[in-house]
């Protein structure tokens, strides 16, 4: 993240293509994709076209889980180090997840 004023900051329910993320220096924090035992950061370790290409082989359907005050925490953390003196955080509905509870 370059030295800007504001950050912004949303989680990867956004869906935010990737060329829009990079050009407008948007922070990412990755919800939580588990899939039977495994634990997967979405667009860290699993990428929605794979994330895809499971979901017709895997007889296993996933859940999710938003991103945690701490994971949070720490993105807003960098972002001040790094210059911002404000933070825009976008997130979905609390009436359709408890990220908004959590940032």
């Amino acid at each position: 993240m370059p030295d800007h004023k504001i950050a912004l900051i949303t989680d990867s329910t956004c869906d935010i293509p990737d060329a829009l993320i990079e050009e407008y220096d948007i922070t990412v924090v990755p919800s939580l994709v588990i899939w039977g035992d495994e634990a997967l950061r979405d667009r860290v370790d699993i990428q929605p076209e794979e994330f895809y290409r499971r979901l017709e082989r895997d007889p296993a359907f996933p859940t999710t889980s938003h991103p945690t005050p701490q994971d949070f925490h720490r993105v807003y953390g960098e972002a001040t180090e790094k210059g911002a003196q404000e933070i825009v955080v976008i997130t979905v509905s609390s009436a359709m997840s408890g990220t908004m509870t959590v940032g």
